[in-house]
């Protein structure tokens, strides 16, 4: 892999597709702090014929993420995954996924522009899978799924039912927290996101900032009637009443000017 750092993301892609004018080896201090760069992966397809990969991108939260991605008739795909540009796309675990197109015998290039929150490459997980590897890894993955979303939902039904029986606030709660739960794990997995509107595939990492904040409200909030805090710790009870509506009175606003956004 080659870098160029381009604090202002102001050089043309077309141009560094080109050539490797500017482009240098890895410097291991980036892990630490890096600038907005770009990263620059070659590949060489022998085959005769067409060949399809897919790369896996850990989920993570970035200023700009800009992938130009090959594709069989030699050009270029650009797809968004930052937080102010984000395209809808398949979700795996938590991996962005995205298909590279080699054509045949033939050279390919992947030019991903970066910038992240925490100024650093170590948030950068690549992964590159061929087909049959990347349907094996999706099947597993869907299998553990399964099993995590079965279980939270047996025991949201069991709550839900001793809830409708007694009447106590306790119940009440927890099939609310883990409702916030289940719906924060799916986005996060990919098995929500993937079938959600385009409109709101485009509003993802909103919407796990939202449903985090409303999974921690939700579940101080059942901890709070759980414990009976109110009556034994009372003033811890105001504190922990304080920090929920202070999270909810963050995270709400800023999602819904984000979610409103064109």
């Amino acid at each position: 892999a080659l870098y160029r750092p381009d604090a202002a993301g102001s050089l043309s892609p077309g141009r560094l597709l080109e050539s490797d004018a500017g482009f240098q080896k890895y410097d291991p201090s980036w892990k630490e702090k890096a600038p907005p760069l770009w990263v620059k992966l070659k590949f060489r397809n022998s085959l005769s014929r067409e060949a399809t990969y897919r790369l896996l991108v850990k989920s993570r939260f970035f200023n700009r993420l800009d992938i130009h991605l090959p594709t069989a008739t030699g050009k270029h795909r650009l797809v968004h995954s930052g937080a102010k540009n984000y395209d809808a796309k398949t979700k795996l675990g938590h991996n962005f996924v995205y298909q590279v197109e080699l054509p045949p015998s033939n050279d390919a290039v992947l030019l991903i522009y970066v910038d992240t929150f925490q100024d650093s490459l170590r948030v950068l997980d690549m992964s590159l899978f061929d087909e049959s590897t990347y349907q094996n890894h999706r099947t597993t993955s869907y299998w553990a799924f399964g099993l995590y979303f079965g279980a939270m939902l047996a025991l949201i039904f069991y709550n839900l039912i001793l809830y409708l029986n007694l009447r106590t606030p306790g119940h009440r709660l927890y099939v609310a927290a883990m409702v916030c739960v289940i719906i924060l794990m799916g986005l996060n997995s990919g098995l929500l996101q993937n079938i959600l509107p385009t409109v709101l595939q485009q509003r993802s990492p909103v919407l796990l900032i939202l449903f985090n904040a409303l999974t921690a409200a939700a579940t101080a909030r059942f901890a709070q009637v759980f414990v009976n805090t109110q009556s034994y710790t009372p003033r811890f009870h105001r504190i922990i009443s304080l920090t929920i509506g202070l999270n909810v009175l963050v995270a709400l606003p800023v999602s819904y000017t984000h979610l409103t956004l064109p």
